[in-house]
């Protein structure tokens, strides 16, 4: 409740300025990028500018529809969706991860996949060497296991954070 006597001025997002903003910001920071915005469930502005591919690749311009694998970009979104569900469950990064692999997985574990925790997927020390990026392969990398040797030491890997993909809804299901 505002007291007597006191107004508040209403603020309202101007798109416009956020666009200024974030084209000031990229401009001569990134080598290319395409946005788009949207208000009140339609499209208010788009842009782009720089290159979407560099004369090494074959140079093109980057356009509002330019379309681009996200890769690694996604490795952020599954870390903060894993970090959320582990700190809503109470489970720690240094829990096994084992208790929360597809169930027909655990019936063939390979050795020393009981040790893994949440914080190896995340910092890339699984122990994982073979690259696995579909369902079938990665129930194989479970089977196989990871060497005592290589568990621990630092190798990035897609597979980490697939297998966090693979995780995820199993952590999700346990939500009351």
């Amino acid at each position: 409740m505002v007291p007597a006597g006191l107004s508040i001025a209403a603020s309202t997002f101007d798109v416009g300025q956020f666009e200024q903003n974030i084209v000031e910001f990229l401009d001569g920071n990134v080598v290319g990028y395409a946005y788009a915005m949207n208000q009140n469930g339609a499209l208010a502005t788009s842009g782009a500018d720089g290159d979407a591919r560099t004369a090494a690749d074959g140079q093109a311009d980057f356009q509002a529809d330019t379309r681009i694998e996200v890769a690694s970009v996604s490795k952020t979104v599954t870390a903060v969706a894993v970090l959320k569900l582990l700190q809503d469950q109470n489970i720690s990064v240094e829990d096994k991860i084992w208790p929360y692999l597809p169930t027909a997985w655990q019936s063939d574990m390979g050795p020393n996949i009981t040790d893994i925790e949440f914080n190896d997927l995340l910092k890339h020390e699984s122990g994982f060497r073979t690259s696995a990026n579909s369902y079938e392969a990665l129930q194989e990398l479970i089977s196989d296991g990871v060497d005592s040797d290589d568990y621990g030491d630092f190798q990035y890997l897609n597979a980490n954070y697939t297998l966090l993909r693979v995780i995820t809804p199993y952590l999700w299901r346990i939500l009351p």
